[in-house]
């Protein structure tokens, strides 16, 4: 054996040895160096305070930006249209009042439109209330709208596989800026309604 091999190889067997006796002596808690582990976890508690602090911070909004909310009155009505739509099946809860007849015979027009299986479009904008399945539930809605002083009517639409629905709506408006008096005006009453191309 060559004399670098043995030293080396005495080398590796000191430290290894060493390792092992400094293994045995921390296992019993007979160390020269102590750790405080009480207090080692404080810090490291203090740490993570900071750094979310700090995130907060980075993360937070600036107050003098406005209200620092998203006007999501869109998305919204979106999603209160679709609800309209799906819970169309089921009737809507019956009030205790009086129920007056209604007339809901669609206009030539409205004839045409289901006929054809297409609406007109760039006739200007209307504000749609509902999509319902239910020919007595739009009626009884474009009543109600009525008596509420709202000009409300029915169109017909033919949507394929789907069958023929009735829309409910308000107006006749050039632009979406026109419509926006009678939409904030029925938000109010509590209806989720959106404007569309007539």
């Amino acid at each position: 054996m060559d004399n670098g091999t043995a030293v080396w190889i005495g080398i590796i067997s000191f430290v290894s040895i060493w390792m092992f006796v400094l293994g045995i002596f921390v296992g019993r808690g007979t160390t020269p160096v102590k750790f405080d582990i009480e207090k080692l976890q404080k810090e490291l508690v203090a740490l993570k305070e900071a750094v979310l602090k700090k995130e907060k911070k980075r993360l937070k909004v600036d107050p003098d930006t406005g209200t620092g909310r998203i006007d999501l009155s869109f998305y919204e009505a979106l999603k209160d249209t679709k609800k309209n739509v799906r819970s169309s099946d089921t009737p809507p809860p019956k009030k205790k009042q009086p129920e007056k007849k209604v007339d809901v015979r669609p206009s030539p027009r409205q004839i045409k439109t289901a006929s054809t299986g297409q609406a007109k479009t760039g006739d200007g904008f209307t504000i749609q209330v509902a999509s319902l399945k239910d020919l007595k539930a739009a009626g009884k809605m474009v009543n109600q709208l009525k008596a509420k002083g709202y000009p409300a009517y029915t169109t017909t639409a033919k949507i394929p596989e789907k069958g023929i629905w009735y829309r409910v709506r308000i107006g006749k408006f050039k632009d979406r800026f026109e419509a926006r008096d009678m939409l904030s005006r029925l938000k109010k009453n509590k209806f989720k309604p959106i404007v569309v191309r007539k």
